[in-house]
């Protein structure tokens, strides 16, 4: 009887533990925060400043950013890079 036991409790483990992690390879990536920082704090007129950005999640979310700028009246622009170039 002890033998039985012990056979179901490997059972049930072992199911348990591909069950779950069957789970996670089924679950689209998901964005949970992404984080942008800059190499300065400063832009001068003219200048440029690198951005970057870490994007952090569930299943591996893909690195990927896509940089704009909003509301913008001057030449200052943003490659796909992040790097910002203020032309005036």
């Amino acid at each position: 009887m002890r033998k039985n036991k012990s056979l179901i409790l490997v059972f049930l483990i072992n199911f348990i533990i591909v069950n779950c992690s069957d789970i996670n390879k089924n679950l689209e990536p998901t964005v949970t925060e992404v984080i942008v920082s800059s190499s300065s704090n400063i832009v001068l007129k003219g200048g440029n400043l690198q951005f970057f950005a870490a994007v952090l999640g569930i299943n591996n979310p893909s690195q990927n950013v896509n940089w704009s700028i909003e509301f913008t009246e001057s030449d200052t622009s943003i490659s796909s890079d992040g790097l910002l170039c203020s032309n005036r």
